[in-house]
C-alpha cells in the first residue's frame, strides 16, 4: 500500500487501490482460469459449441494478458512518481500505443462471437439438419469474426502520431529529465492526430457507431433469438429420456449462454457510458478518472468471471463430454444393428430355401 499511502484525494485513493492491487490479482487469476478452460475445451472440441467457447476464452485471455500492459504499467508510471520520460514511462507509451487497440480487438470479438453462438444454437434448435453443414465451417466463420474485429478497431492505431524526442536537448518541459541520464538520448512518444478532435469525428464514431455495432445491434439480436430458443424448448414434447435429456442439455447451453451475455453487458456498459463524457473536459477530473479505471477494472472482471460460469452451465464440464461420448456409442450401436439385421436376415432366407427343397422333393 505504500504506492496509494501519500495520496489524500479519495478518488484518486480508490483508483490507486484498484489499478494498481485489485487489476493485477484479476488478471492473473483470470489466465490461470481461462488456460485451464481452453484444456478443457481442447480435449472436447467435438462439441458443436466448444468451437465457439474457445474463440471466447482465446478473446479473454487477450484482455487479462494485455491489460497488463496498457492498464497497470501506466498506472503504476502514474503513481510511482516516476519522471514522465523514465523507462517505466517508455514501456507505458509504447504498451498503451501499440496494445490498446488489441483490448477493442477483443471485446468485439467476444460479443460477436456470442451473436454466432446464438444464431448457431437457434438454428439447431429449429432445423437439426441444418447443423449438418456447418461443421466445417464454424472455425472459419470465427476466424472471420476476429479478423472483422480487429480491421473495425485498426483506425485506433491510425489515431496516433508518433515521434522521436531527443531527451538530451529537448525544450519540452513535460519530456526534460530531472535527473539527467547521459546514456538515454531517445524518447518513443505519441500524440493523437487533429481530427481525433474533431466533433464530428467523435459523434460519428464513438457515440453512434461504436456502440450501435458493439452493443445495440448485437444485444437486440441476442434478445430476440434467446426468446425463441426458448419458447421453442418449451414447446418441445418429451418423446423419450434420451429426449428429455438432450432437451435439458440444450436448455443448460441455453442458460449458459445467457449468463455469459449478462455478465458482458453488465461488466461493459460502463465502458459505454464513458465513451458519450467529453474527455478533453473531464480527462483531468479525479471522479471522471476513477470512473474509466473502475470501468476497465469491470472488463476485466468479466473475462475472468466466464470460465466459471462454463464451469456451472455445463454441470462441471460433463456436457462436454457426455455429449460427444454418447454419440460416439451411440453411431456404435447404430453400426452394430445392422450385422444384427443381416444374421437374422441370411437365417430367414436359409430357412425359406429348405423349406421350398422340401415340398420339391415331396
Amino acid at each position: 500500500m505504500n504506492l496509494c499511502h501519500n495520496i489524500t484525494d479519495g478518488w484518486n485513493y480508490c483508483g490507486c487501490i484498484l489499478t494498481l492491487y485489485l487489476l493485477p490479482l484479476v488478471c492473473i487469476l483470470g489466465l490461470l482460469l481461462n488456460i485451464a478452460c481452453l484444456v478443457v475445451f481442447i480435449l472436447h472440441r467435438k462439441h458443436p459449441i466448444v468451437p465457439a467457447l474457445i474463440s471466447l476464452s482465446i478473446c479473454d485471455s487477450l484482455q487479462l494478458f494485455f491489460s497488463l500492459f496498457v492498464l497497470y504499467i501506466p498506472a503504476l508510471h502514474q503513481f510511482s512518481g516516476s519522471e514522465f520520460s523514465s523507462r517505466l514511462g517508455q514501456i507505458s507509451f509504447i504498451s498503451t500505443g501499440l496494445f490498446g487497440p488489441v483490448l477493442l480487438t477483443a471485446n468485439c470479438s467476444s460479443i460477436w462471437t456470442m451473436c454466432y453462438i446464438c444464431i448457431k444454437r437457434y438454428r439447431a434448435i429449429s432445423n437439426p439438419l441444418s447443423t449438418i453443414t456447418e461443421k466445417n465451417s464454424s472455425c472459419k466463420i470465427l476466424i472471420c469474426i476476429t479478423i472483422l474485429a480487429f480491421i473495425f478497431n485498426f483506425r485506433k492505431w491510425l489515431e496516433y502520431e508518433w515521434k522521436w524526442i531527443d531527451l538530451q536537448n529537448t525544450q519540452d518541459v513535460l519530456y526534460k529529465q530531472e535527473i539527467y541520464d547521459p546514456n538515454r538520448k531517445w524518447f518513443l512518444a505519441y500524440e493523437y492526430k487533429k481530427f481525433i478532435y474533431d466533433v464530428n469525428y467523435r459523434i460519428i464514431w464513438e457515440i453512434i457507431v461504436y456502440p450501435v455495432c458493439v452493443y445495440l445491434i448485437p444485444c437486440l439480436l441476442i434478445s430476440v433469438l434467446h426468446g425463441k430458443i426458448l419458447k421453442s424448448m418449451s414447446e418441445h414434447h418429451i418423446v423419450s429420456i434420451g429426449h428429455k435429456r438432450r432437451l435439458a442439455q440444450e436448455k443448460r447451453s441455453a442458460m449458459l449462454l445467457i449468463s455469459i451475455v449478462i455478465l458482458f453487458f453488465c461488466c461493459h456498459t460502463g465502458g459505454l457510458i464513458v465513451r458519450f463524457f467529453d474527455f478533453s473536459k473531464y480527462q483531468s477530473v479525479s471522479w471522471f478518472i476513477f470512473m474509466k479505471d473502475t470501468a476497465n477494472f469491470l472488463f476485466n472482471v468479466n473475462s475472468c468471471a466466464n470460465p466459471m460460469v462454463y464451469f456451472i452451465f455445463t454441470r462441471h464440464f460433463r456436457d462436454l463430454h457426455s455429449s460427444w461420448s454418447s454419440t460416439k456409442s451411440k453411431s456404435k450401436k447404430e453400426a452394430a444393428i445392422p450385422k444384427e439385421l443381416k444374421n437374422a436376415l441370411l437365417k430367414d432366407t436359409s430357412l425359406l430355401l429348405n423349406l421350398n427343397d422340401d415340398k420339391g422333393e415331396e
